[in-house]
């Protein structure tokens, strides 16, 4: 599996394409995941999911970029998109 980093300096598989783990955050996010259940489902440790979704690990194998897909309900190309813009958390109202 070639493996290289991108502008941010961030581990990717050239074989899966540009992997953004800042998408994962998103989808985690957006499904009201955490790292915890991210770690359970991998089979991998909190600090090792940590790490994945700050991108200070090597990019993940297609085969876990599928498995993330079908765990958060998104494409598996979502995860190898450009970073996307997110709207300002203006808060809670009623």
């Amino acid at each position: 599996m070639p493996e290289m980093k991108n502008e941010a300096g961030q581990w990717v598989d050239a074989d899966a394409g540009l992997w953004n783990p800042t998408r994962l955050d998103l989808a985690i996010r957006r499904r009201g995941q955490s790292s915890y259940a991210l770690a359970a489902f991998l089979g991998i440790s909190y600090r090792a999911a940590r790490r994945m979704i700050r991108g200070d690990s090597e990019a993940p194998a297609k085969a876990i970029i599928h498995s993330l897909g079908v765990w958060l309900d998104f494409p598996d190309d979502f995860f190898t998109g450009p970073t996307l813009e997110e709207p300002p958390n203006l808060g809670h109202y009623s």
